[in-house]
């Protein structure tokens, strides 16, 4: 079993089952129990997270996944394979151009 598989196979059980506590999925990807207890127990982080989700909205974020290309050219939500080729070449000629 690898660390992604393990991954799944607690997010599953959390998802689909609701029996596994959030606690137990951080420690199982090497979290620290206690931590991921406590700040699941309070608002400490709710600002900063909202914060940041503010700050990427602002710079046209609207979907996961979001991918910028060049500091400047934003692919929201998934995509074809052959849209990421078609931007990456985009992006390697601009870079050619630039250097």
């Amino acid at each position: 079993l690898t660390h992604t598989d393990g991954i799944r196979r607690y997010l599953h059980q959390f998802i689909v089952r609701g029996d596994i506590p959030l606690v137990d999925i951080a420690a199982s990807i090497g979290l620290d129990r206690d931590d991921a207890a406590s700040c699941l127990a309070n608002d400490q982080y709710v600002e900063y997270v909202k914060s940041q989700a503010r700050e990427w909205q602002a710079r046209g974020i609207t979907a996961v996944p979001a991918v910028i290309f060049d500091d400047r050219y934003l692919l929201n939500g998934a995509q074809s394979i052959e849209i990421y080729r078609e931007q990456i070449g985009k992006s390697v000629d601009r870079q050619a151009v630039d250097d």
